[in-house]
């Protein structure tokens, strides 16, 4: 029984490997073997150990394309950033999102908090439909400037993008960032360039957007999803499934108290909520 599990997951991880250097692929042939060397030293990399640092991309600027169950979509990989890791479905989250794939159907409502250069946005976007809607949450001026770039490259007219950042209230929140690892702004490690950003709620944007129903919430914002969440406390109740990084006691207490039901995604260890209202 043991062994059989270890061969599936070994079987996954091995498929997911192979996916993340074949469906993932740039035009120019050059640049496709270089995005593949690249890629396939990071997957390496994270094979002997989580803690090494990981490769941004040092070429030309590029476009790359995906093909990703089945929304296919195009993104902008710029030389000295991350976003040939983050962008890459197979490589970064594959669990989360392959749930995001799996689970939004045409005409759905997606929010995503911490959309960085637009992962789960192109992905939900693709997947909701002209008549469906996805809401990008970004504070970081250099994420934004690519989120909307990946926006226009797959000439999306359902997105709405918000430069500002979730919390518990309105107000100003100091950022650090550093420019070869955009992925990891954040209001608590304070290392690297510093940013200001305007900040609203869930609860706020939902009011004024209209929101009667979300199919799916996802949190990442490297430390403030407690935050998020506590703004979001009337926008949870109109809420199916909720996807958060941070896997803490007070994030798990605050949605159980809500009425969801939790589960962990693996091998990320992303939290999932189920809402017990529009469960099955």
């Amino acid at each position: 029984m043991g062994r059989n599990i270890v061969n599936l997951i070994t079987s996954d991880l091995v498929s997911r490997a192979f996916k993340a250097l074949v469906n993932v692929y740039v035009d120019q042939k050059p640049l496709d073997i270089l995005l593949k060397f690249v890629t396939f030293m990071n997957l390496a990399k994270k094979f002997i150990s989580n803690k090494l640092p990981l490769t941004a991309w040092p070429f030309h600027d590029c476009i790359a394309n995906v093909d990703f169950n089945e929304p296919r979509y195009s993104f902008y990989i710029a030389r000295g950033y991350d976003f040939n890791i983050y962008l890459n479905p197979y490589f970064h989250e594959y669990d989360v999102t392959r749930f995001v794939s799996r689970s939004l159907i045409l005409g759905d409502v997606f929010l995503d908090v911490g959309a960085h250069g637009g992962l789960y946005t192109l992905i939900a976007a693709k997947k909701v439909g002209s008549h469906g809607r996805v809401l990008s949450f970004e504070p970081n001026p250099l994420n934004l400037f690519f989120l909307k770039l990946n926006i226009e490259l797959n000439a999306l007219d359902n997105v709405t993008v918000i430069p500002k950042a979730i919390s518990d209230r309105p107000g100003k929140i100091t950022f650090y960032y550093s420019l070869n690892n955009t992925a990891l702004t954040s209001a608590l490690r304070r290392e690297g360039k510093s940013i200001e950003a305007e900040a609203t709620t869930l609860d706020g944007i939902s009011k004024t957007q209209r929101l009667n129903f979300v199919k799916i919430l996802k949190v990442d914002t490297e430390g403030y999803d407690l935050k998020v969440l506590k703004g979001a406390l009337n926008t949870l109740r109109r809420t199916q499934y909720v996807i958060v990084e941070q896997n803490t006691f007070d994030v798990r207490r605050l949605l159980l108290n809500g009425g969801f039901q939790l589960s962990i995604l693996k091998p990320s260890g992303y939290l999932l909520a189920t809402n017990k209202t529009f469960k099955c």
